[in-house]
């Protein structure tokens, strides 16, 4: 009983692919050995509404200019560098805890996305991503 795992609320919404899960493994460990120890990629939400995607990421302590975001197919990457910023090694610095690098996150949407539709935005720390799926979801023919 103790090796029981619960399903995440991801795994219900959508149908489970082991390629998926392969990706993001891979993609996490990328992220991670990419980085400057101690630094952590952007935690983000992504909403799935009738239109669009909506992604979200936290990225305090960046500015507009320090982020890029790339769209291919069905794939979003968010990069972000603040190697503008230097880390001391000031004998008056008494604490230091800031990371300062790159980082690079990708992830698989479940649908194709209009990339000429695509608009960010970015307010207070909070990288806004809008998404607008390709295609809708389909529709059904009056048959003449």
């Amino acid at each position: 009983m103790a090796n029981l795992i619960p399903f995440g609320r991801r795994m219900l919404s959508r149908q489970w692919s082991p390629w998926d899960e392969f990706a993001e493994l891979a993609n996490t460990l990328w992220d991670k050995s990419m980085m400057p120890r101690g630094m952590a990629y952007p935690a983000i939400d992504v909403e799935d509404t009738a239109e669009a995607y909506i992604v979200k990421a936290d990225v305090p302590g960046y500015s507009k200019s320090d982020l890029e975001v790339e769209l291919d197919g069905n794939a979003v990457t968010i990069k972000g560098n603040t190697l503008a910023e230097k880390k001391t090694d000031s004998p008056d610095l008494i604490y230091q805890e800031r990371q300062v690098g790159e980082f690079r996150r990708t992830f698989t949407l479940p649908a194709k996305i209009d990339v000429e539709k695509a608009t960010a935005t970015f307010d207070h720390g909070v990288l806004e991503i809008r998404l607008p799926k390709a295609g809708g979801r389909g529709r059904r023919l009056m048959i003449d």
